[in-house]
């Protein structure tokens, strides 16, 4: 199919920066469908503007971080976001960073807004993973299995131009972060009176990177070891968890349960 969708005036629109703009879309769509009465649709509005611009930044500079040497010979294909390139990290981080400084300006209950944007905080990363598969920016080991796919031979890694077959581990995050996203959905609708504020975000992020841990063994040089990412995401386990039973504790104590 190509990454490019097409040119108009010697201007190149791809697939990625498309497919990006309308998981936006969903997203935003998601959450408003989905929140309660106690938040308001201004401030989903705001925080959706707000958390967008800053994951995108923040997922831009944490992948050109780990990928300098692509850049070193012309720097300004930094800005070049439309052709790919994010890091999931990156735009957890700058979307999180974004509602807890919004929720302390706004003076809003932090747990209850983060359970209102879980859904489309998982739609915008299982769209960064349709993506990153589309424009090839992300591939897996060499592999000639039934579950492997052709990668052309522009997108193959140096080094491995012999292989022809590589593991989508991008459609595998993709997958597994819908199933996420069904169980992030069934808790925010269904078992609402049974939930602490918190515990939908708190679940959902929990199996988002523990899904993101797993398959980081099927990433090109995954087999030979933890890779940082997998790294970072034993450690929002760990603080997740820790975040969890704090708030579990909390509620218990001041019997704020639902």
């Amino acid at each position: 199919m190509g990454i490019i969708l097409g040119n108009i005036n010697e201007i190149a629109f791809f697939w990625y920066g498309l497919i990006l703009s309308i998981t936006i879309l969903v997203a935003i769509f998601f959450i408003l469908k989905n929140k309660t009465n106690e938040i308001d649709i201004e401030n989903i509005i705001d925080i959706s503007i707000y958390g967008i611009v800053t994951g995108l930044i923040v997922g831009r500079l944490l992948f050109v971080m780990n990928n300098l040497v692509i850049y070193k010979k012309n720097m300004w294909e930094i800005l070049y976001l439309w052709q790919g390139g994010l890091s999931i990290y990156g735009i957890a981080i700058g979307v999180l960073l974004t509602v807890v400084i919004y929720c302390k300006i706004k003076k809003i209950e932090l747990h209850k807004f983060l359970d209102t944007l879980s859904p489309g905080m998982i739609i915008l990363l299982v769209g960064e993973q349709i993506a990153n598969f589309i424009s090839q920016d992300v591939i897996g080991n060499p592999a000639e299995s039934r579950l492997s796919v052709y990668v052309e031979y522009a997108f193959r890694p140096l080094g491995f131009e012999q292989y022809d077959f590589f593991y989508p581990v991008s459609i595998y995050q993709a997958m597994w972060l819908s199933m996420v996203l069904i169980i992030t959905l069934y808790m925010k609708n269904r078992m609402k009176n049974n939930c602490f504020d918190g515990f939908v975000f708190y679940t959902s992020t929990l199996l988002a990177a523990a899904g993101r841990f797993v398959f980081g063994f099927y990433y090109l040089g995954g087999d030979k070891g933890l890779q940082i990412e997998q790294i970072m995401s034993v450690i929002i386990i760990l603080v997740i968890m820790s975040l969890f039973l704090y708030r579990f504790k909390y509620i218990k104590k001041n019997k704020e349960w639902k």
